[in-house]
């Protein structure tokens, strides 16, 4: 459960920096 939780929260984090075009906010999704 916590493992899809944080499936969720990259996949959502890497929409976001894709959005923003923000490379640091990428690789701290990339990292989790």
């Amino acid at each position: 459960m916590l493992t899809m939780y944080v499936t969720v929260l990259q996949e959502n984090l890497r929409a976001m920096s894709w959005l923003n075009g923000d490379r640091k906010l990428l690789a701290v999704g990339d990292m989790v």
